[in-house]
């Protein structure tokens, strides 16, 4: 999570009081309150984390209550099919103003306000009709009603035509032209203002998904959000996200929409799924849906640490693995989600654990492991930190022979980041599994070909794909740069095991660096569609501070995009697809694409960005979702 910045320390003491604020900015943890204000619902605020489900149907927000204004913070649910909807004409409009056949008679600003007229400010089919609920009066812009009274759209019979650009209320302009397809809708202009978001136009209002409750609210500081997937086709996936003012970690049942959809099926998920008990007007998630504060819940008697930072998942969602940044104590925790089950907060560790742990990654399981179990081997989570020139390997045992089992978790190595001055300060970090991952899936086709598909089983191919070191990608501030590393496995051989090895392990080690601007904090493993039209996978690294997202290709080597976004850039997220790619298939209805999502701390709006390098606006953030809105202590 960005560092509290001054400004806002001083607007929440002017707030909420000096002792009171400083007892609430000092001690996060401690605030925790369903009393005052609700967090806006059909609005961004301060948001922190972006999970995209695993079929691409929804888009998950995880919102903080940064500047402590409200009672909480939400998470909400975008609906990703009518999002594309919105997004595939707009960027295919602005690729046209850049000289297109359609455009060839107008200047190019005449054909980017064609194109921006051209897109409803928000969603006719996700619009709230009068009498629907609504939260603020943009809920209920035109074309939909003429205002927002208790809670309720209102208008004089049905939901009203605008008649000026005033009644579109979020920087569109009317349609007033009785001839065209979309009188009386709000539509987009061309963006006045591309220093706030470098979107072409201004923005749509979010298409939050319609059929059930889309949002929820949680607790005030969420740091992050990640999706779990059974690896059975069971129906189960949750989502995750550490919450740093409970402390706890929330966890919800969402939609599960895996798989090859028919159409109808697609039009009719629900992907506004979004289970944690949720109560009262406001949805507020119950306790049983908050990991870490029932002390019964494990063997142990244990409770969650305060301050739960990073959080990632294992490959089978069976484990989750925290950071707590306490300033005198840090802690890495453990929690169990047994699918079937509630999950369980189980065990954290504090000795021999470096000041200020941030980030954690889990290390992908090898196929040799996967394909013969017997071969001892402990999942394992590399931890981040802010204060250590490291980066932790952490092993989880699940204490299977004990009676009964408590799980637990070791510190199994550390690797020393010694190629930067001063190798502390490190952020975010992925591991890309491509190389081997692409290695083993060759010895199911053995017989020739690259070099582990000569052996002679399946066996000796994937202990040769061993050979393949896992790439690992470290965001550092000291000096600012991405960490280049490798994460490789070992066999352990002995009689016990036979010629397929008793056990495995990993060691880590970072090996280079990456200059970046200054303020790296996120680092995501995404896949851009190249000039020949096949994916790519790159390295994402956000940079809050300079406002600019760099683009990473591990086989030339290089920075090969450098995207400028909006204020305090931070969560992201990837919608890819490709016609044809049984490994990325595209859905009903959709074309390749590939779209990131930026969510902007500072000015809490999203920002989407085209990933399509035989496109012109390949690196451009094209579209914003959400109004831009500055800081209150800013205003």
């Amino acid at each position: 999570m960005p560092p509290a910045r001054p400004m806002l320390l001083r607007h929440a003491l002017r707030a909420t009081g000096l002792l009171a604020a400083a007892a609430l900015l000092s001690q996060a943890h401690c605030f925790y309150t369903n009393q005052g204000v609700s967090p806006p619902h059909r609005s961004f605020y301060f948001p922190t984390g972006l999970a995209v489900s695993p079929g691409r149907s929804a888009l998950y927000v995880a919102n903080s209550d940064f500047d402590l204004q409200f009672n909480g913070g939400t998470v909400q649910v975008l609906d990703l099919r009518r999002l594309r909807a919105r997004l595939d004409p707009m960027l295919a409009g602005i690729r046209s103003s850049e000289g297109a056949l359609d455009c060839s008679t107008m200047s190019t600003k005449q054909c980017l306000e064609k194109v921006c007229a051209g897109i409803p400010i928000r969603d006719p089919e996700g619009a709230a009709a009068n009498g629907q609920a609504c939260a603020q009066s943009t809920d209920c812009a035109s074309a939909n009603c003429d205002a927002c009274v208790s809670g309720v759209c209102t208008g004089t019979g049905k939901c009203q035509q605008c008649q000026k650009p005033a009644d579109c209320q979020v920087g569109g302009t009317c349609v007033t032209d009785k001839k065209s397809a979309l009188y009386g809708t709000c539509v987009l202009a061309v963006n006045p203002n591309t220093i706030l978001t470098p979107s072409a136009c201004t923005p749509i209002l979010p298409p939050y998904a319609v059929g059930g409750p889309a949002f929820a609210t949680i607790g005030a500081f969420a740091s992050g959000a990640v999706i779990a997937e059974s690896p059975m086709s069971d129906g189960k996936v949750r989502l995750f996200v550490p919450v740093r003012g409970d402390p706890s970690i929330t966890w919800f049942d969402v939609v599960d929409d895996r798989g090859t959809l028919t159409a109808d099926q697609l039009k009719n998920l629900d992907v506004a799924k979004l289970a944690c008990g949720g109560m009262g007007d406001d949805q507020r998630c119950f306790q049983d849906h908050q990991i870490g504060l029932d002390p019964y819940e494990n063997l142990r008697s244990l409770t969650l640490p305060v301050e739960p930072n990073g959080l990632d998942v294992s490959e089978d969602g069976t484990v989750v693995v925290t950071a707590h940044q306490i300033q005198n104590g840090p802690a890495v925790g453990l929690t169990t989600n047994l699918w079937g089950q509630r999950p369980a907060f189980q065990f954290y560790l504090s000795s021999n654990v470096g000041a200020g742990p941030t980030e954690v990654a889990h290390v992908p399981v090898p196929g040799i492991v996967t394909r013969f179990p017997s071969i001892a081997y402990q999942p394992g989570f590399l931890v981040t930190y802010n204060a250590t020139p490291e980066i932790d390997l952490f092993r989880y045992n699940d204490d299977a022979l004990g009676r009964p089992p408590r799980p637990f978790l070791t510190r199994a190595s550390q690797a020393n980041v010694s190629v930067n001055a001063d190798g502390k300060d490190s952020r975010g970090l992925v591991v890309d599994p491509g190389k081997r991952r692409a290695c083993e899936k060759g010895c199911d086709a053995l017989g020739g070909g690259p070099a582990c598909q000569v052996m002679p089983d399946a066996r000796s191919c994937l202990r040769c794909c061993l050979d393949t070191p896992l790439d690992l990608y470290v965001a550092n501030r000291a000096p600012p740069s991405l960490l280049l590393g490798h994460v490789r496995t070992q066999i352990v051989d002995s009689d016990h095991g036979g010629p397929v090895g008793s056990g495995a392990f990993d060691v880590v080690e970072i090996y280079d660096s990456v200059s970046l601007a200054q303020g790296p904090s996120k680092v995501a493993l995404g896949s851009i569609i190249g000039t020949d039209g096949q994916l790519q996978p790159r390295i994402f690294t956000v940079t809050f501070d300079t406002k600019h997202i760099f683009s990473y290709d591990p086989a030339l080597r290089q920075v090969d995009a450098v995207i400028s976004t909006g204020r305090g850039p931070h969560a992201i997220a990837f919608d890819t697809c490709l016609e044809n790619d049984p490994d990325h298939p595209c859905g009903q209805d959709e074309t390749s694409h590939s779209y990131l999502y930026v969510g902007h701390f500072t000015d809490s709006y999203l920002g989407v960005v085209d990933l399509d390098a035989r496109h012109a606006t390949f690196g451009v953030m094209f579209a914003s979702i959400g109004s831009p809105t500055a800081p209150r202590e800013s205003k």
